[in-house]
């Protein structure tokens, strides 16, 4: 796997999805009640690659020195990059008389981050040249991602002490596609005059079967399980009513099939090319044993077998003060564990514009990225609820100055 194919796993998410509230499925409920909900979700940040970059991989054009140069000019020695989308359904039911409701639903997940150094962006979209004479030091390199469907089923209590709600639901995951890589001590030297590199590797990449057919949909490459768990507390205060949630979700596993390939690696390996004596001739043995496979065979440990990977567990909290019928404030934190992910603190101030038409402004600072801005609107059609909006709105006004992009779809009818 070379160094672009690796920022390529991460950066090559799915485009064309949608990005909503932090996929915490329980806080439908709590808005909207016994419901039935449709939405799609997507989100990517980085805090070096900016969105003029990220477009290219995705919607695919020419990458030229300046598109690099945004990017390059934001690097630390460590960075990292991440997102994912999701789509699905879900549905709230129950009597209005009893203390119990229920909660079913399906998704399509992917997940996808990596935290990376300086030198393999500069490797990957520039080549070893600026480091002839030098080591490039690509330690601490990980990458996850993850592809899996779920289908859980939930219970809640509603008005426990008269006004709480708690509740949890239990999913099973179908996985689809798994892609692991982790490296500890690890550099590229490169001679002066290019005639040889020398390789420093240690670490660890593990993959499904992705032999065709064998990643898509319909494939069952692993089976695993998830629990999601919520709290809602609502109070009065001198400010206004208010409200506290808590939630735990993607606490869960996949465990995956004995068609899992992992490799191993722990060596040095010093390269000085070929030599040919006849370049109309490529009969030579040095050219022969050079292969994908044999380099693999040679510098790696690999086999076949389960693989166990734990979801990036998510913690988020929001809390809500309603000053007036006509604003309220929120203000949250979220947190993904194993995700190359850093502590989301956001704000938002939620204002009625009319009776039927809801606009939001959101701020927020961590994550993946960096500052990100927001504006979501809501309208009410009768039993209907459109939602539409971003939490990451800068990378479509300003891609060429900004880090992150995302987009978030929601359709509601209550029952």
């Amino acid at each position: 796997m070379s160094w672009k194919s690796v920022l390529l796993l991460v950066l090559c998410i799915s485009g064309g999805m949608l990005k909503a509230q932090f996929n915490n499925d329980f806080l439908y409920y709590i808005k909207y009640g016994n419901s039935v909900n449709l939405h799609a979700e997507y989100e990517l940040s980085s805090s070096a690659v900016q969105n003029d970059l990220i477009d290219k991989f995705i919607y695919g054009g020419n990458i030229d020195s300046a598109t690099k140069a945004h990017s390059q000019k934001r690097l630390h020695a460590q960075n990292r990059i991440g997102g994912g989308y999701n789509a699905g359904a879900t549905v709230f039911w129950g009597s209005d008389k009893s203390k119990y409701h229920f909660i079913a639903g399906l998704k399509q997940v992917e997940m996808a981050n990596a935290s990376f150094s300086s030198n393999v962006f500069n490797l990957a979209m520039y080549g070893n040249k600026m480091y002839e004479g030098a080591t490039a030091d690509i330690s601490k390199t990980n990458i996850n991602n993850y592809t899996y469907q779920e289908m859980k089923l939930g219970l809640i209590w509603d008005n426990i002490d008269s006004t709480a709600k708690f509740g949890v639901s239990l999913a099973y995951l179908k996985g689809q596609t798994f892609d692991q890589l982790k490296s500890g001590a690890a550099s590229i030297y490169t001679a002066p005059d290019a005639s040889q590199l020398n390789f420093t590797m240690n670490g660890s990449l593990a993959m499904n079967d992705t032999s065709k057919g064998k990643n898509n949909i319909g494939a069952f490459n692993g089976n695993g399980m998830a629990a999601e768990f919520f709290a809602y507390i609502p109070y009065t205060s001198k400010l206004g009513n208010s409200s506290f949630f808590a939630s735990v979700n993607n606490l869960g596993f996949i465990r995956w099939n004995k068609n899992t390939v992992s490799y191993r690696t722990d060596t040095s390996y010093i390269y000085k090319g070929v030599a040919v004596n006849n370049v109309f001739q490529f009969n030579n043995s040095s050219v022969q044993n050079l292969s994908k496979d044999s380099l693999v065979k040679k510098l790696t440990k690999n086999g076949r077998g389960p693989v166990s990977s734990n979801l990036p567990m998510s913690v988020f909290l929001l809390h809500t003060i309603k000053f007036s019928p006509l604003f309220a404030l929120n203000t949250g934190f979220r947190y993904l564990f194993d995700a190359n992910y850093k502590p989301y603190f956001y704000a938002e101030g939620q204002f009625a514009v009319y009776k039927n038409f809801t606009a939001t402004a959101h701020i927020g600072y961590g994550g993946y990225g960096k500052l990100s801005e927001g504006l979501n609107m809501e309208y009410k059609i009768k039993t209907f609820y459109i939602r539409i909006g971003s939490n990451a709105i800068q990378g479509y006004v300003a891609p060429k100055h900004s880090l992150g992009q995302g987009l978030f779809f929601s359709l509601t009818k209550k029952i």
